[in-house]
């Protein structure tokens, strides 16, 4: 008898365990945008790296399922999915209503990239609008003004699936500007088989759109809101304001 009690007991404690193993891990979906997100980067890119060190410092796991953009948003917040949001994103005012943005975790320089054979001279969106198109990644988000813009037909966009896809109609000469992070141009000018041997040929224009923050978006659920706090927490622990200007600089 007291043998098999002991068996209970031991069993009893093991599915403690697991549960609360089970509820300290944060599910997110994500996309490969290095530097900042990627599945074989190191750390799983240095946005993800932060959001895991300010999870971890409260206590919590964080693992990331990686998935083409369009499906990485709708996963993270499908009602009935596993996951409690996605990252990383730029804030947009439309998004609050789905979900609820983190404190910043991090910041993209978004601006265009041309041909160095073809330097784009622009002071407003009113001399982007002169050219005859600019390249945008399906379901990106750029600057509020600049998608206004695209969306009214003021400024003609030309869809890409991805910033490689964009990269390479810029160096084919099909479109005269693409927009994209400085970081993730210059990643994958130096990464990317097909566009190494031509990377000298394109270049980041100096001026920016917009110096963006990142964000982590949050389910708006019961769940999703309690873990938003317990990220904010995180991320304002002393220590790790110290980290993130450490990390970001």
């Amino acid at each position: 008898m007291q043998i098999f009690v002991r068996i209970l007991f031991v069993m009893s404690l093991f599915t403690s365990i697991m549960s609360y193993g089970e509820e300290k891990v944060v599910y997110f979906t994500s996309l490969d945008w290095p530097p900042y997100s990627g599945a074989d980067l190191p750390h799983q890119g240095r946005t993800i790296q932060h959001a895991t060190q300010v999870f971890a410092s409260m206590g919590y796991t964080l693992k990331i399922d990686f998935f083409p953009w369009s499906r990485a948003v709708k996963l993270g917040l499908a009602g009935n999915s596993k996951y409690t949001g996605y990252l990383p994103e730029y804030y947009d005012e439309t998004l609050t209503k789905v979900c609820t943005f983190s404190e910043p975790i991090g910041f993209s320089p978004l601006g265009f990239a041309q041909l160095k054979s073809a330097p784009v001279k622009w002071q407003s969106l009113e001399d982007i609008a002169k050219l005859p198109k600019i390249g945008v990644v399906r379901n990106y988000i750029n600057t509020k003004e600049l998608d206004d813009r695209i969306a009214s037909g003021e400024i003609k966009g030309d869809i890409a699936s991805s910033d490689i896809e964009n990269i390479k109609k810029l160096v084919g000469k099909r479109i005269p500007a693409i927009v994209i992070d400085e970081s993730v141009l210059n990643y994958w000018l130096n990464h990317e088989p097909e566009l190494i041997p031509i990377k000298n040929k394109i270049e980041f224009n100096t001026r920016l759109l917009e110096k963006k923050n990142l964000y982590l978006c949050f389910k708006k659920d019961e769940q999703g809101q309690k873990l938003l706090k317990i990220f904010n927490d995180g991320l304002n622990k002393q220590q790790m304001k110290s980290f993130m200007r450490q990390s970001v600089n």
